[in-house]
Order: structure tokens, then C-alpha cells, then sequence
């Protein structure tokens, strides 16, 4: 339901003259490939019925699964990078493209895990534990994350000509900025949150940078800029 959603407010947006941008994250080729740890049940229990694989559910022939197909990985706007999780120093040393990223990752997405990896050592990357739907070392200083040095992390930025990443996959207790300001993760507990009236998303306007919740505006991050 939640992306019938999202497909529907993305064509009212471009209707009326915006627009939402879906970015891919590490959920969708999971269940592309069958991988059903984090399915809700019912979903499962309809393929059965319908006798399909639950995967077939978003398949290549169906309208969600070639939206969804269509989505980025790695989306830039203004001065800022979108991403899932994040860009580290694996990520650094392959040097691909955002525009390679993005192609290459939905060419294989119907693809189970083990047959993308066999495709090719890139993509065997790119949907590995570092690439940019499963990297935490951004956000989590344990050694088995690979944990990002600050000068990388200003060499990622500056090969993207951005000054800003803004990931989430990692769930922190709000919105919270790390590296001096240089990255913000925006993924919450949400029903926490709203109970607790904390932060839910970030709002960008021109140099401002806005941590809102159900009720508006919560407060400013101080992000680092160039200027």
C-alpha cells in the first residue's frame, strides 16, 4: 500500500508542476530476490493463494515492479546527495559514477543476490555489505562497518561536487547530523517519534536545513558549507 502511495503522489506532483523522487534502498532487491526476513507475512500468504512466488508479486511484468525498477540509487540536488546508506571508502576507491551506480543497479535488481554477484565483481559491490543500500560506517564506528575516515568523506564530496550526504537505513532516536556537519541521517523510529513528537524528516529551504514532526518545524541543523 505504502508505495501505490508514493506512486500516486508522484504523478499528482508532476501535475502540478513538482516533483517526488523515489531513491532505491536495501528492502526492494532483498524481496526482488526472495529474500523474505523482513516481509509482512500477509503479503506471502497472497502469492501462495494467487500460486505464485511472493518476488512475483513486484516482477518486471508488473506496474510496481517497473516503477520501482526505474528508481536511482544515488540522487544529487543542489548541493546536497541522497543516498540509502551511504558512500565510504570501498565506494571511494571503485570510482563509479552516480549515473553507472544507477543504470547498473537497476539492470540486475529482478535478479537474485547470488546471480547479480556473478554477473560482475562491481555489482557483487554494489549490493555488498559497503555499497551504497547496506554501508554504515558513515554512522557506526564498529570496525566490522569499515568506518569512514573524514578526509574520504571530503574526497566523496567533492568528486559529487556536493557538500552535504544524506542517508538513512540506520534508525537513531532523531534526525542527527555527524561529521562536522558534513552528513544527516534522517531514519527514525517513526511510531516512536510521533509520540514523542521528535523529528520525522528533514525539510531543506534554500540554506536551511529543517528538522520537522507531525506538528511543523522542530528545528534548525547547522550544516557545514563551503560559502
Amino acid at each position: 500500500q505504502i508505495y501505490w502511495l508514493f506512486y500516486k503522489l508522484q504523478q499528482e506532483a508532476e501535475d502540478a508542476g513538482g516533483r517526488v523522487t523515489m531513491l532505491l534502498g536495501n528492502h526492494e532487491p532483498m524481496e526482488f530476490s526472495g529474500d523474505m526476513r523482513y516481509a509482512t507475512p500477509k503479503y506471502e500468504k497472497l502469492a501462495k493463494k494467487l500460486g505464485i512466488e511472493y518476488r512475483d508479486l513486484f516482477g518486471p511484468s508488473s506496474e510496481l515492479g517497473r516503477w520501482i525498477a526505474s528508481w536511482n540509487t544515488i540522487g544529487i540536488i543542489g548541493r546536497d546527495l541522497f543516498v540509502h546508506a551511504g558512500l565510504g571508502g570501498d565506494f571511494y576507491r571503485w570510482n563509479i559514477p552516480a549515473a553507472t551506480v544507477n543504470r547498473r543497479m537497476s539492470d540486475v535488481i529482478f535478479m537474485r543476490n547470488k546471480e547479480r554477484k556473478a554477473v560482475s565483481d562491481t555489482l557483487g559491490f554494489l549490493y555488498g555489505s559497503y555499497g551504497p543500500i547496506w554501508y554504515r560506517g558513515l554512522v557506526v564506528d564498529k570496525e566490522k562497518y569499515r568506518p569512514v575516515q573524514a578526509d574520504t568523506l571530503d574526497m566523496i564530496l567533492d568528486r559529487f561536487g556536493v557538500e552535504h550526504m544524506i542517508v538513512g537505513h540506520t534508525i537513531f532516536e532523531d534526525v542527527t547530523t555527524f561529521h562536522d556537519g558534513r552528513l544527516v541521517d534522517v531514519n527514525v523510529d517513526n511510531r516512536v517519534n510521533m509520540e514523542k513528537q521528535l523529528g520525522r524528516a528533514l525539510l531543506v529551504e534554500g540554506d536551511r536545513y529543517i528538522v520537522v514532526g507531525d506538528k511543523g518545524r522542530i528545528r534548525d541543523l547547522a550544516l557545514r558549507s563551503k560559502g
